[in-house]
């Protein structure tokens, strides 16, 4: 990797934060709580409204991870407003609604009368959510200049409700085909310096083996993972029996494909982050 300006200081701050909160051992990131830096001045976001995935170590490490193959991507241009915008994958408050602090658990916890040991898998759950694995780097141009324009950020999580399984889906009939969802075909357009070089070099294929993302493809075929997709606070009011059932055993196979895509992306992003980190 030609180590610009950007790459020396992520690099640095890289190293910083493994030495400060990871004792040294950079592997120890397979496993940090992202959520754990709301209020650090440095690592966290500064200020400015707290995004795990917009966080300045989060920022740092997309750069090192992409740097080197994203088209123009330099460490200024990451964030709100800018051409990249981290993502979270995962989606947690959509399926499992959110917190009551006075029952300290979630909403859809809560309507379902979910058992104890269920209970306790969510609470782990939420901390699997705020690993490495669950981020992503985004083109992050919005479709017009207007105040509350679009990006491909905020446009996955209104029209595919954050499920990020149905976004490669809908990616790729719109790189292919001409009948593809308008507004993502128009956000694409807006993003063409990513994805006419996506296009260049291989398409949805390579964007998969860039960003790890195998666990969302049946042979190179984006796949429904979490059909068919629950919305823990779609009702009002009280649920029947079988809804609550429904509902528990959804969110556990929710957080089993979840998990396992989440742990098998920490492990490939940190085995990279460290070779990169070494260069």
């Amino acid at each position: 990797m030609k180590q610009s300006d950007d790459f020396i200081v992520c690099r640095d701050f890289i190293h910083a934060f493994v030495k400060e909160r990871l004792e040294g051992n950079i592997q120890e990131l397979i496993n940090f709580d992202f959520s754990s830096l709301r209020g650090d001045s440095r690592y966290g976001c500064n200020g400015r409204s707290f995004d795990c995935d917009d966080t300045n170590l989060m920022r740092g490490i997309s750069f090192l991870l992409w740097g080197e193959s994203f088209p123009d991507l330099t460490l200024y241009e990451i964030g709100p407003g800018k051409k990249y915008r981290g993502d979270t994958l995962n989606t947690f408050n959509r399926v499992f609604g959110k917190f009551v602090a006075e029952q300290n658990t979630w909403g859809g916890v809560i309507k379902s009368n979910a058992s104890d040991n269920l209970r306790e898998s969510v609470k782990k759950f939420h901390t699997s959510y705020h690993l490495i694995g669950n981020y992503i780097l985004l083109p992050n141009v919005a479709e017009s200049n207007k105040k509350r324009a679009f990006t491909l950020n905020t446009y996955r999580g209104t029209a595919y409700k954050d499920y990020f399984d149905l976004f490669p889906i809908q990616l790729a009939n719109c790189l292919t085909s001409c009948n593809g969802d308008r507004r993502l075909t128009n956000l694409i357009e807006r993003n063409d310096f990513f994805f006419s070089w996506l296009k260049a070099n291989g398409g949805l294929s390579y964007f998969k083996d860039l960003c790890w993302l195998d666990d969302y493809f049946l042979q190179s075929v984006p796949e429904k993972l979490f059909s068919p997709y629950a919305f823990c606070l779609r009702k009002q009011q009280e649920w029947t029996a079988a809804e609550k059932a429904d509902y528990t055993k959804y969110i556990e196979s929710y957080m089993i494909k979840s998990t396992t895509i989440i742990h098998n992306r920490s492990n490939k992003m940190v085995k990279r982050l460290s070779e990169v980190c070494r260069a």
